[in-house]
């Protein structure tokens, strides 16, 4: 009998175990919802590729003037048979490569710096909405502007109605998922806050005291917060712009500094005898070529 009740509770614990992945996804996506979690981890993947992206531009630039180098030490005996390989044009072309990823590492500064200008600009909007809320809650206003209002002001702060029996825990998931929802919903925050003004102007009775919730400072503070989005996704596409500046230089077939710098090597191998140090030094040097994975698809039979 004991041994029946052991191995009931042995089998029913492997079960829990067997389905912990499936459990703590299934609340992950009740709690954050599936958008989130896929942006997510998408976003990471991302940035982490580009993170990976950016260091072998690096090697490949610090590749290419050790490999300019010794063409230089061989001096008169580098002689290729391409223009194209000769040492000037191989100096301009590091240049190019160099200046580029100088650029990229300015325009990364520069996004940094823009969105950390807009996250300052577009903290006050919490706190404004609430006051614009408890001005329209105090005030004889329609019922029509109450509940518009009061929307508008749960759409920015991301915020739903819950009921007491959910409990403190679905709270805390709540407010998890403001934390990363608003971090990139900055758009959606500056249209809520327009027509949150849009229905207090309308209202004959909004005459707030308070100069920070006054319609005019609104506007000015909306103006605001559009000027800083803006200026973070123009500093987005000059990211992009300068990044595929960078992978051109290194890239581009029979001109970047892959295809020329593996050319390169293979020459020099030929004029360089095997026992010379540098040989040894010019084998470490790596130049290696972009390659796809090919992602199958999978048919799902019906």
């Amino acid at each position: 009998m004991q041994f029946t009740k052991y191995h009931e509770s042995i089998t029913k614990y492997h079960k829990r175990r067997s389905g912990h992945r499936v459990i703590y996804f299934i609340i992950r996506v009740f709690c954050y919802g599936t958008k989130c979690v896929k942006a997510s981890s998408s976003r990471n993947r991302s940035s982490h590729m580009q993170t990976i992206a950016e260091t072998t531009h690096s090697r490949t630039i610090t590749a290419f003037h050790h490999l300019t180098s010794i063409a230089l030490a061989c001096g008169t005996a580098f002689n290729p048979p391409r223009t194209s390989y000769k040492l000037s044009v191989l100096t301009s072309q590091l240049a190019s490569a160099r200046a580029d990823h100088q650029e990229l590492a300015h325009t990364k500064n520069r996004l940094e710096k823009v969105i950390r200008i807009r996250e300052a600009a577009f903290k006050q909007i919490p706190s404004l909405t609430s006051r614009i809320l408890q001005e329209v809650s105090t005030i004889q206003a329609s019922a029509t502007t109450s509940t518009k209002v009061r929307m508008y002001a749960r759409h920015i702060q991301n915020k739903k109605k819950l009921s007491t029996a959910e409990g403190s825990k679905r709270n805390t998931a709540i407010k998890k998922r403001k934390t990363i929802l608003t971090r990139h919903n900055h758009q959606k925050v500056i249209e809520y806050f327009h027509r949150l003004i849009e229905t207090v102007t309308r209202e004959v009775n909004y005459l707030p005291t308070e100069i920070d919730i006054k319609i005019i400072i609104l506007n000015m503070v909306l103006h605001e917060i559009r000027g800083k989005h803006s200026a973070v996704v123009f500093a987005q596409a000059a990211l992009s712009d300068a990044r595929l500046a960078l992978d051109k230089s290194i890239y581009a077939p029979h001109i970047g500094l892959i295809d020329t710098g593996i050319e390169v090597k293979n020459y020099l191998k030929t004029i360089i005898s095997s026992n010379h140090p540098m040989h040894k030094e010019l084998l470490t040097l790596k130049f290696s070529r972009r390659t796809y994975r090919k992602i199958p698809v999978k048919i799902r039979k019906r």
